[in-house]
């Protein structure tokens, strides 16, 4: 479906909840392998810590990296009724 679309964007977020020790978590990580096999969009996976976690361990995890790249980033700034302005 996300094909026929025309996705061209697809976030998920939290990745850094996905542990592929458990059978859950590697069949998440072989559905975003998947799709991102599939689908001709960009995948962005936003999480915390992910250099540190053990998403990017094991056989799994190297294909997650082969397929990624890693940018660090900080917060966003928290976002207000007139975006700053008095």
């Amino acid at each position: 479906m996300l094909a026929q679309l025309g996705t061209a964007l697809v976030l998920v977020d939290e990745i850094h909840n996905l542990d592929l020790t458990t059978r859950y978590g590697a069949e998440a990580s072989d559905q975003l392998k998947y799709l991102s096999e599939r689908i001709a969009a960009t995948f962005v996976l936003a999480g915390l810590d992910i250099e540190t976690s053990t998403l990017f361990q094991g056989t799994r995890g190297q294909q997650i990296a082969g397929r990624y790249s890693v940018i660090p980033s900080d917060a966003a700034a928290e976002a207000t009724a007139n975006n700053g302005r008095p």
